[in-house]
């Protein structure tokens, strides 16, 4: 494997995503695709007994950009990635207490309520 690292930065360079890959594992990369802000990037790798995609974020802290994220990134996977093996990870700039946010599904949409006090 000649390249073992996929990372990409918006514009402003504030935002940055990456994946390092140990280079002396025996993997094909099949595909790479990132977002337009440099919140998402991912790898679609072929290994031995299969494929699988691997996936990194860097979510916004803001519970309105983070609403549109999720649903940007919803499609995003199933756009770019093989979702039947997916590895997502990264940084959700998520509150540890359930009293500080919470995330409801009503229907098809998505709401994130946050503690107002």
């Amino acid at each position: 494997m000649e390249r073992c690292y996929f990372f990409f930065h918006g514009s402003t360079h504030s935002k940055g995503v990456a994946i390092l890959i140990n280079p002396l594992r025996t993997l094909n990369i099949e595909a790479t695709a990132k977002d337009l802000d440099g919140r998402i990037v991912s790898v679609d790798l072929i290994y031995s007994s299969g494929r699988i995609s691997i996936c990194d974020v860097y979510a916004p802290n803001d519970c309105q950009q983070q609403k549109k994220f999720l649903l940007n990134l919803n499609r995003y996977l199933i756009s770019n990635t093989e979702i039947s093996i997916l590895i997502v990870g990264g940084d959700w700039n998520v509150t540890l207490q359930a009293m500080d946010k919470k995330v409801v599904f009503l229907g098809d949409q998505l709401y994130i309520v946050t503690n107002s006090q």
